[in-house]
């Protein structure tokens, strides 16, 4: 198994805490006065590795995820008209622009620029969007 410069660095990287700790156990220490047996250094040494490997085995996998385009349940999420849907328009949810149709279907005259929507359900990259006010009033009944 060849070694990569890449996970080289990685590994000198993760050790920087290990070294430094290290480094004040076998200088710092003494310095003050205290002694500690190379054993205990050695075996602090090795637990703070240890920590370290497992550490980054554990956060590998969330480093390596591709980041995800929109999000995977956004109904329920509210955001505001930016053109009117009229069936179909922009709307902005989250910061992100979105092409958003009305819930029905049809043409909502309530749903113009700058009205509160929610999101209703997404289809692919297009949002089902109901007016904030008419959800308030389908959620009392």
């Amino acid at each position: 198994m060849r070694i990569s410069k890449w996970a080289i660095k990685r590994i000198l990287i993760l050790s920087v805490d290990e070294i430094a700790v290290m480094a004040f156990l076998l200088w710092g220490l003494p310095a003050l006065g205290i002694r500690l047996p190379v054993g205990v250094v050695v075996a602090i040494t090795a637990g703070l590795i240890a920590r370290s490997v497992i550490t980054y085995r554990l956060a590998k996998p969330a480093l390596l995820e591709k980041p995800k385009a929109g999000f995977d349940n956004m109904t329920g999420v509210r955001g505001k008209v930016l053109e009117p849907v009229d069936p179909e328009g922009l709307v902005m949810v989250h910061g992100e622009v979105w092409k958003a149709r009305c819930a029905d279907g049809s043409s909502l005259e309530s749903l113009k620029i700058g009205s509160a929507i929610v999101v209703v359900d997404r289809k692919g990259l297009t949002l089902r969007v109901r007016n904030c006010e008419e959800e308030a009033t389908v959620s009392k009944q």
